[in-house]
């Protein structure tokens, strides 16, 4: 008996010592720049003990005093075994093993998954990518041949205008054929910090608001020293969340955080010069006057009054040089962050000037942003997030009309004073505009956002956010009676504003489940209210009394009209994700978004969106072999999204009222838009096809995918009879199809003292219009407009009359008709039957190629970009610089007129000089090939050895030095050793920059 009950003793008390050597341990995976890990795996060496890190890189596991090896894994970094001791909290640093991999992937609705657990097409860059653009004054033109389906067409090289176009994966809405039609936003969602930015066009303001202002990109109110990550969502299984309004795909940008630990100071500092790249080129005063008196001969005009007539020749202006100028920038930006306890916070403040290429177009910019996050409690955190930016423009555009001077011609009289004499009394004087006039735009942003989120749990949250994304903007324009633009008007004053407000309240409660050792389940559900205003004011004053106060409501109320809009939208949403992953080896995820919108009405205000994707980690299979290719995934999703962003009225019709509109002796109003109760929702259905794959001990790494994109109920103006009172209406009429190839690669080629990485990126994208009302082609009626819309053929067709070129026996200009037979009559070539289709404006291949090098504290990036196929026609303004002698008496010429015909048997291009040719004609004479290569930037950077940074009381300090848009190589030669596509290309010209710079933190 005393022997069992020794026994049993001693059993009882090893059970309890054991008991007491248990114990629980938490950590937290962090990568090298401090971000966490989620999915990293956390195994008890030894064991079949585990864990998995959760969204912010936190585990829990249990150890006994036994065994104290963790062993931390994670797919694109190097396996780490840390022996923990005694210690109850421990935070792991795993290091990068693959490129492809290495980072925590911004899904959006605060959630983050790795890169192997992502179900979908979706690439993100980073801040360090980011900063190789230091002088960028817009994020969109950075990403410029980063991202593989991401086309950014640029058209102008003026700062802080909407002049560029993002398209995610083809053109995702139809073109306007004419400048009336209505049709919906092409360009991708973009969401700061979850809260969605307004668009750069707001379609509620028509074109009386428009068509007087140069609109600003929302994108270059954003300080891209302030982003963290920058994340592009691409098919159904990423963008199908958000619904509505993702058809064209989602761009995230998260903003920077503070990091806990004591305050750190950031500086930084660029200055840039610049030129214009590939100056246009006219002719000289003995030039013009040569061509002038021989363009008046040619029409009969005899020598004599034709060369009266073709003005002074001792006159030799060079309008281009008047007004150009070397470009200047100075970019300042300064933050400071830490964190104390459980806050954390950063504050930043960035100051931009910018003096353009021209005079009278300037830029500041004043930027600040506030991140706050802290923890209320054990369980609850909150986050606040604000932004604020200030611009101010002067927004002369004089550019364009610069080179519409003769040479022979001054800008000053005799006596000093501005030359205001003919041809100077219908078009200003350049000068004189710039001194006189005034041309002004201030714009003001605040984007923002509360958060709220609570943890029931380990595996349970609920997140709630509250943002607001508001733009006011205001254009004033002063036209002075001194000077051709407001002399007819007896002096004029333009006043124009326009505000943007959007509030939006997320509300979801996230679910993350591991069960046993490989079963992982995440659920996401939420509810979703957004409201938009807009409202605009419009006013005009003549006849000035006095020009030294140009301000509305000065004159008499008979020289004062105005005009004001006003527009609202809501919506009202619930959306879900349902996600499973079986030990990262297969991953699938669900889906599902209803949205309802005051846009639509009866049946079809509420849609339902949504999408199935699933992927399949090849290389945690034992059999795969591994030794030759170190990892592999293939992916596969389908689903729906919409397009909803036409206009808030869309579907309703509006009314006009004005006092011109006189009922019973008091102003009326008149229907204004056609109603169509019928309209519905446009609906993009996504297939994406992918894998990704690492060989050469993951040297390299590349991802392939096929997508088909089919758009179905596209909206458009349709033309109806004017007994209805409208000329048209907007309906579903249209269905095209988007269908691609994306493929990048990604390389280290040496990873040691030396390091070189490459990233290369090609995408091509096929667009076909499927459907249109009644099968019916819609084409631009004027006789330069190049646009239109046929079934069968790409959304961005340019359809023209073909350039037969010269006669080389008459010097006439010669046309292709439907038929093939040639013709010199230019009204028959151009008339909608001749017209053809010969080309479309979107490429047929584009990309990018980056090398990054790196030898000790010092680094160099070299990144290029391309396009191959595509064309372009010059602009309108640019034809009548090639009038082929119709306009020169008016304007000056470029210098391809020199080509023109002269005798018979002469080859060439140009015509015969005629003072009675017709100018104003398109035809593929004016297009050009768009193919080239651009090397974009060269960035390079010399860190200063840390001993020395710490002896003048700074933690790190590095010089930078950048060259920007250094050179372009264009395939089409046409236009010879004169002016081509490179001239051609932009209404703004780009500059050649190059940037000195320092950044200090300490």
């Amino acid at each position: 008996m005393t022997k069992r009950s020794l026994m049993l003793l001693l059993m009882l008390v090893a059970t309890v010592t054991a008991f007491a050597q248990v114990r629980n341990v938490k950590g937290k995976v962090l990568d090298k720049n401090k971000q966490p890990i989620p999915g990293a795996h956390v195994l008890l060496k030894g064991s079949r003990i585990g864990s998995s890190t959760g969204i912010n890189g936190d585990f829990s596991i249990k150890v006994s005093d036994a065994n104290t090896t963790l062993i931390i894994s994670m797919i694109g970094y190097k396996t780490k075994e840390l022996a923990i001791g005694k210690q109850n909290e421990v935070v792991v640093t795993l290091e990068d093993e693959n490129i492809q991999l290495e980072e925590a992937i911004v899904m959006g609705y605060g959630t983050k998954r790795s890169r192997e657990s992502v179900v979908g097409a979706v690439e993100q860059i980073s801040a360090k990518e980011l900063k190789i653009d230091r002088v960028t004054e817009s994020v969109d033109k950075m990403l410029e041949g980063r991202i593989a389906g991401v086309y950014i067409e640029n058209t102008s090289g003026d700062p802080g205008t909407a002049s560029i176009n993002i398209q995610v994966r083809g053109q995702g809405a139809l073109s306007k054929v004419s400048s009336s039609d209505i049709v919906s936003s092409s360009q991708p969602l973009i969401i700061i910090d979850g809260v969605p930015m307004n668009d750069a066009s707001n379609p509620n303001m028509d074109k009386k608001f428009n068509n007087d202002v140069t609109q600003t990109n929302p994108l270059s109110l954003i300080n891209p020293e302030d982003i963290e990550t920058l994340t592009v969502l691409k098919d159904a299984a990423t963008a199908a969340i958000y619904g509505a309004n993702a058809a064209n795909g989602v761009i995230l940008i998260t903003t920077k955080r503070g990091q806990s630990g004591k305050a750190s100071f950031n500086i930084s500092h660029q200055m840039s010069v610049g030129n214009i790249i590939n100056e246009m080129k006219f002719l000289n005063t003995d030039q013009y006057v040569k061509l002038a008196i021989e363009a008046q001969t040619n029409a009969g005009v005899d020598l004599a009054t034709a060369t009266e007539k073709a003005g002074p020749t001792n006159i030799n202006t060079n309008w281009y040089d008047l007004v150009t100028r070397q470009s200047q920038t100075s970019q300042t930006n300064l933050s400071v962050s830490g964190g104390a306890g459980s806050t954390t916070y950063r504050f930043s403040a960035g100051y931009n000037n910018t003096k353009t290429i021209t005079l009278g177009n300037q830029l500041s910019r004043i930027t600040s942003r506030l991140n706050l996050n802290t923890k209320l409690s054990e369980k609850t955190d909150f986050d606040l997030v604000f932004g604020f930016s200030m611009s101010d423009k002067d927004a002369f555009s004089i550019y364009g009309t610069a080179f519409a001077f003769k040479p022979n011609l001054s800008p000053y009289n005799a006596d000093g004073t501005f030359n205001n004499n003919p041809p100077f009394d219908k078009i200003a004087n350049p000068l004189a505009a710039l001194a006189q006039n005034k041309n002004q735009k201030k714009d003001y942003y605040t984007n923002g956002s509360a958060t709220l989120n609570y943890h029931f749990s380990k595996d349970l949250s609920i997140r709630s956010l509250f943002g607001v994304d508001y733009t006011n903007n205001r254009s004033y324009i002063f036209d002075s009676k001194k000077n051709a633009a407001g002399a007819n008007s007896g002096g004029r004053v333009k006043d124009v504003y326009q505000m943007q407000f959007n509030w939006i309240n997320s509300t979801s409660i996230e679910w993350n489940k591991q069960l046993a050792e490989k079963h992982n389940i995440s659920a996401l559900a939420g509810i979703e209210l957004t409201d938009k205003k807009s409202n605009g004011l419009r006013a005009t004053e003549s006849k000035l009394p006095i020009e030294k106060l140009p301000i509305i409501g000065i004159g008499s109320d008979e020289n004062t009209s105005a005009y004001a809009s006003e527009s609202s939208e809501g919506t009202l949403s619930y959306f879900s994700r349902l996600g499973y992953s079986y030990g990262g080896k297969y991953n699938v995820s669900i889906n599902a978004r209803r949205d309802a919108s005051s846009i639509f009405g009866g049946d079809v205000q509420a849609e339902l969106f949504g999408s199935i994707g699933a992927t399949w980690n090849i290389s945690k299979e034992d059999w795969f072999p591994k030794k030759y290719i170190n990892y592999a995934n293939v992916r596969a999703s389908y689903g729906s999204t919409g397009n909803s962003r036409i206009g808030s009225y869309s579907a309703r019709g509006t009314y006009n009222y004005s006092g011109s509109y006189v009922y019973n002796g008091m102003g009326g109003s008149r229907p204004s838009t056609a109603p169509n109760p019928a309209l519905g929702w446009e609906k993009n259905y996504k297939l994406n096809l992918g894998a990704d794959f690492s060989i050469l001990k993951s040297k390299v790494n590349v991802s392939v995918d096929y997508y088909r994109n089919n758009i179905y109920d596209a909206i458009q103006s349709l033309y109806i009879a004017l007994e209805s009172g409208f000329s048209s209406v907007s309906a579903n009429t249209s269905d095209m199809v988007n269908k691609g190839i994306e493929l990048t690669i990604r390389t280290r080629n040496f990873d040691k003292e030396f390091k070189w990485r490459t990233n290369f990126n090609i995408s091509s994208n096929s667009n076909k219009i499927t459907r249109l009302s009644n099968n019916l082609d819609k084409l631009a009626q004027s006789g330069y407009t190049f646009t239109g819309l046929k079934v069968g053929k790409d959304v961005s067709g340019i359809y023209t009359a073909r350039y037969a070129g010269v006669d080389p026996q008459t010097g006439t200009t010669l046309w292709y008709l439907k038929d093939g037979s040639i013709t010199n009559d230019a009204k028959l070539a151009n008339s909608i039957e001749n017209r053809v289709y010969v080309g479309k404006a979107s490429p047929d291949f584009f990309g990018g190629f980056t090398n990054d090098f790196e030898y000790k504290r010092v680094t160099l990036t070299i990144a290029t970009t391309f396009n191959i196929g595509g064309h372009k026609a010059i602009p309108y303004n640019y034809l009548y610089m090639n009038s082929d002698g119709r306009q020169i008496l008016i304007q000056n010429q470029s210098i391809n007129q020199l080509n023109r015909w002269t005798t018979p048997g002469q080859i060439t291009d140009v015509p015969k000089l005629s003072t009675d040719n017709y100018v104003g004609y398109g035809s593929t004479r004016y297009l050009y090939d768009l193919t080239n290569v651009c090397l974009k930037t060269i960035s390079l950077s010399y860190r200063i050895p840390s001993e020395i940074a710490k002896k003048v009381l700074l933690e790190n300090a590095s010089f930078n030095f950048q060259i920007s848009n250094l050179g372009y190589w264009y395939k089409d030669k046409k236009g010879g050793s004169g002016n081509g596509i490179a001239e051609y290309r932009y209404s703004f010209p780009e500059a050649r920059q190059i940037t000195f710079g320092l950044d200090l933190k300490f």
